[in-house]
């Protein structure tokens, strides 16, 4: 008996394991702040052929692992060179996050309080420039 649950516990550890080797999850893009003290993160993800994002804005240096996204696109259209989603400082508390296209935008909150400085985000859809 013992073998047979071992075997049942280990099949959905396996699956798991294949379905994270799916999907490849890397920093796509860092940019700091005017003044400096906080960073726009954004992670790129692809699984099945399918490219999200998620944004974070983390105090300069950090890491944004386990923090939940202010931002997640799902089903980004690229065009050639173009990631399908960039970041731009506007001023030292604004970012401006424009796409292409997403087949889902979920936007947790429009601002964020990060290192003592609030941060308002704002996200802009349309052809790059």
């Amino acid at each position: 008996m013992k073998t047979r649950l071992a075997g049942l516990v280990a099949l959905p550890a396996i699956a798991l394991l294949a379905l994270a080797g799916c999907a490849r999850h890397h920093e796509a893009q860092r940019l700091a702040a005017p003044g400096g003290g906080i960073e726009a993160t954004l992670w790129a993800s692809e699984l099945h052929g399918t490219l999200g994002y998620e944004l974070h804005v983390i105090p300069a240096g950090g890491t944004a692992s386990g923090g939940p996204a202010i931002v997640a696109f799902e089903g980004v259209v690229r065009n050639g060179d173009d990631p399908g989603v960039r970041l731009q400082w506007l001023q030292p508390d604004l970012l401006l996050v424009h796409f292409t296209d997403a087949r889902n935008v979920s936007q947790r909150s429009a601002s964020v309080d990060v290192a003592g400085r609030h941060v308002r985000v704002e996200l802009e859809q349309g052809p790059a420039e």
